[in-house]
């Protein structure tokens, strides 16, 4: 199938794919990725068969954080670097949408640099990690530290699973395909994101945003705990936070239609109140 899609590196260290033409930019921020470099091949294809459906009338990017992070970069350093990013690279008006660790950097982002974007859209995300998650990342730390990447990858793809035993079951699945997803170029740049979001807490931030905001998230989400995002958003007057029951982290990958189609309502309800440039 053809399509406009292209990808690079921003300064030759920001991973970047966009695809679209319009006056209006989505601007996507996935979640952790053990590599973390501009798709090519297969997994560009993927990014521009997933979103297209969002592309009618607006750019579609997806922005990855910096290669090579510093050691000690906190969750606001990330959203800090990724705004100048946003700011030079994608024209306005601008909607933010990040997955996971993505949505963390994208309410960040939102809540620090507020004339940067006009709406937030979470997917997956929560303003903490529950214990249980923080358990998931230091178990993902000392593995990436051992080099076991195919253990990590495996542990990244059980939280597509509800239950435990499902996830067991789908462990033992993922591991018989993880090693072939190989070592990342740059294992640290992994590893200082998996230290960062444990010890941040961006309740306080979600309190402060002032833009319409759509958070979609799992009742059973491992990583980020449904009643702790319900709570965060239940008094946000522009906020509209759906729970959707049965469903595990990574909705985007668990239920893409219904979370384009959410995305697609959503965007139509607020895109009309957003003044074009120049207007």
């Amino acid at each position: 199938m053809e399509t406009n899609i292209r990808s690079g590196y921003f300064e030759g260290r920001y991973p970047w794919s966009v695809q679209g033409y319009g006056s209006k930019s989505l601007i996507i921020l996935d979640g952790l990725r053990v590599e973390n470099t501009a798709p090519q091949g297969l997994a560009l294809q993927g990014l521009a068969d997933t979103y297209k459906p969002l592309t009618l009338g607006r750019s579609v990017w997806t922005l990855g954080r910096r290669m090579g992070l510093r050691e000690g970069m906190t969750i606001a350093d990330m959203a800090d670097d990724l705004a100048r990013v946003v700011r030079e690279l994608t024209p306005e008006p601008r909607t933010l949408m990040g997955m996971g660790l993505g949505g963390s950097i994208a309410l960040e982002v939102a809540v620090r640099h507020p004339d940067l974007i006009k709406a937030l859209i979470l997917v997956s995300s929560g303003p903490l990690l529950s214990e249980e998650g923080k358990k998931i990342y230091r178990k993902l730390f000392q593995w990436g530290v051992k080099r076991r990447w195919g253990s990590v990858h495996a542990e990244l793809g059980t939280l597509l699973f509800r239950s435990s035993w499902s996830a067991l079951l789908g462990a033992l699945v993922a591991r018989m395909f993880a090693q072939d997803l190989g070592t990342p170029q740059d294992p640290w740049d992994f590893l200082v994101a998996l230290q960062a979001e444990p010890v941040w807490d961006g309740r306080s931030a979600a309190r402060a945003i002032d833009c319409p905001v759509l958070v979609l998230h799992g009742a059973e989400d491992r990583l980020y705990e449904a009643a702790v995002v319900a709570e965060t958003w239940a008094n946000q007057p522009k906020a509209v936070c759906e729970i959707w029951q049965r469903m595990p982290h990574g909705l985007i990958k668990v239920d893409r239609d219904r979370v384009l189609n959410r995305i697609r309502s959503f965007l139509a309800e607020i895109e009309p109140m957003i003044p074009e440039l120049g207007v």
